[in-house]
């Protein structure tokens, strides 16, 4: 309970200059007494016959609303009153600042009947869950000299997504248009792998297809046809220890964003394009451990299982054991499965590590180790010019480091392991155009 302007006018402009009088001259007590008596009666009186008004409003707001990261949007809120008197008021949400909200609250409400409903407005700009725990409201006291405050619980939760409309549309040439069947036309190189059935010899045939205990059986050539593997399984192994904290490089003015929101907006979009392609998508999230698996399935629902693990993912202070990732690999996916890994290899005793440990997983799975690399790393005799002693120390280590990371690419192709450099711009480009081509050239 806070006083209303109401009263500060009462008390600014009557009880204080009648204070001021009584110092000029003694005869003002007599009504300055009697006014400040009453003004402190009414007060009372109006604490009292006011202080349950705001419990006999219930507030209500949907449990989960799902929201875009940098998108407009609102959220329902439901105002009931067991009073029928026409009321005016306001409302906040606790915890509404993280959503970053042009209006902290809602002013100017009026409750002409039992329910009112509104909807308040906001934009956030950093993905995550956000707890709503309280509303709280304010309205007038019965005689207008206090403000009443509650706090109602209403247990709301804010979920937001990563925005994926730029990645989509510089991916979009890479998501073909489909046929009137719904599936995706792509050319695919071969004859496919998987086993379909059985057949008589036609002229044209490979000997190698010949199924020779069928032809002795039937006593003429039978050949074995094969189909197009649909229903692959693709994991994206995301890596959330400390390297992806790591700031991407921005236009200067805005805010830099760590590597793994890139990382997220990868297999968001890749899992869109498994499931045009009839694939089976499933995720793995490792720091020092295993924080997150979802086994690869297909459908909306699975979609959905996906984003959820997704959208909360945050740095680590940790480095990766690379050790305990593949171990688990190779003890739970037993079915050969694209790994397509999204990590950082910059630090030499990580990538060592992740080098020393290939070998567990490349002979069974087919392994795409995907980095993300600073444009600014090139060869010491490259497009940027050397002005003073200090830029020439600077591309000199620049240099040493790209040296670094083809030397552990020419390593990974060694291991049997797909090495790609991604930049900060294309990286969901290039990850599912990854994808693409191991689907054209069935490389699974």
């Amino acid at each position: 309970m806070v006083p209303h302007p109401n009263m500060l006018w009462l008390v600014g402009l009557g009880l204080v200059p009648l204070t001021a009088l009584i110092a000029w001259s003694p005869a003002f007590a007599q009504i300055a007494g009697p006014f400040a008596l009453l003004l402190i009666a009414l007060a009372c009186l109006d604490a009292v016959l006011s202080r349950d008004l705001a419990s006999h409003f219930t507030i209500t707001m949907p449990p989960l609303t799902r929201m875009t990261r940098g998108q407009a949007d609102q959220i329902r809120i439901k105002i009931k009153s067991t009073r029928g008197d026409k009321r005016s008021f306001r409302i906040a949400l606790e915890g509404g600042s993280a959503l970053n909200s042009d209006t902290p609250d809602i002013r100017g409400l009026t409750l002409n009947e039992q329910e009112l409903v509104n909807n308040w407005h906001c934009t956030p700009h950093a993905r995550g869950q956000f707890k709503l725990p309280f509303a709280h409201l304010e309205t007038p006291s019965m005689f207008r000299l206090w403000m009443i405050r509650y706090a109602h619980p209403v247990n709301a939760e804010v979920r937001v997504f990563p925005d994926l409309r730029d990645q989509r549309k510089k991916a979009s040439s890479l998501f073909l248009r489909r046929q009137q069947d719904g599936i995706a036309s792509i050319r695919q190189m071969g004859k496919g792998r998987e086993f379909e059935m059985l057949r008589e010899y036609v002229r044209g045939d490979s000997y190698e297809d010949i199924h020779w205990r069928s032809t002795a059986k039937r006593r003429q050539p039978i050949t074995k046809t094969y189909q197009i593997e649909r229903t692959q399984e693709i994991y994206v192994m995301i890596d959330v220890s400390r390297l992806s904290g790591k700031p991407m490089h921005t236009p200067d003015g805005e805010p830099a964003e760590p590597v793994l929101e890139r990382f997220i907006q990868s297999a968001m979009l890749l899992q869109q394009a498994a499931a045009q392609q009839g694939d089976l998508f499933g995720l793995v999230v490792f720091s020092n451990k295993i924080d997150r698996f979802v086994r690869a399935r297909g459908g909306k629902t699975h979609y959905t299982s996906c984003a959820e693990a997704l959208y909360t993912l945050q740095p680590r202070k940790v480095s990766p054991d690379f050790e305990s990732v593949f171990a688990f690999i190779r003890t739970r996916l037993r079915k050969r499965a694209l790994m397509i890994f999204l990590t950082d290899l910059e630090d030499p005793v990580i990538a060592e590590t992740f080098v020393k440990n290939t070998e567990m997983i490349s002979h069974q799975h087919l392994v795409f180790a995907n980095v993300m690399t600073d444009p600014e790393v090139e060869p010491i005799f490259g497009q940027c010019e050397v002005n003073s002693n200090i830029d020439l120390y600077a591309r000199l280590a620049r240099h040493l480091q790209w040296k670094n990371t083809r030397e552990l690419g020419l390593e990974l192709s060694r291991k049997g392991v797909h090495f790609n450099q991604m930049d900060e711009v294309n990286a969901t480009t290039q990850v599912i155009s990854q994808y693409m081509q191991v689907k054209q050239r069935q490389l699974l």
